[in-house]
């Protein structure tokens, strides 16, 4: 699963996993409501108003009640796309052709006499390199 794998990192990886928890014992709710409601619980903003009658939260008794917030769901749906993308392709696919384009940088550093930073093994997608003298000023 997405949640636990050794290669991605998912941002507030509670507030997916409770929103997939809430979206799996309510299917009629989507996905991204069942995110938007535990992204609000976690920070302290419910009740959450709504106009989603499946997704019964407390709801306010002033006009509140009909305020969702700027969520920028834009961006949820956005992540949506993303993780389904990560899926069809496979995150090791993914992993092993930034590894190859890791090791093909490094030996271009490497010819140039740039120290590429450290071992593969420690290496997690970002290649960071020192010029032979320590000082990057040089090469600006």
């Amino acid at each position: 699963m997405l949640l636990h794998h050794t290669h991605l990192t998912i941002q507030d990886s509670d507030v997916v996993t409770a929103a997939l928890a809430l979206y799996r014992g309510r299917p009629k709710v989507g996905f991204a409501d069942c995110l938007i409601l535990e992204i609000a619980r976690k920070a302290g903003h419910l009740p959450l108003g709504t106009f989603d009658r499946e997704l019964h939260v407390d709801l306010r008794d002033d006009a509140a009640k009909l305020e969702e917030g700027t969520q920028s769901f834009a961006t949820i749906l956005g992540m949506g796309a993303g993780l389904a993308l990560l899926e069809e392709v496979g995150i090791e696919r993914i992993a092993s052709h930034i590894r190859s384009w890791l090791r093909e940088a490094a030996s271009e550093l490497a010819a140039r006499d740039l120290d590429p930073g450290p071992p593969p093994s420690a290496r997690k997608g970002i290649l960071t390199f020192r010029p032979p003298s320590g000082s990057a000023d040089e090469l600006v």
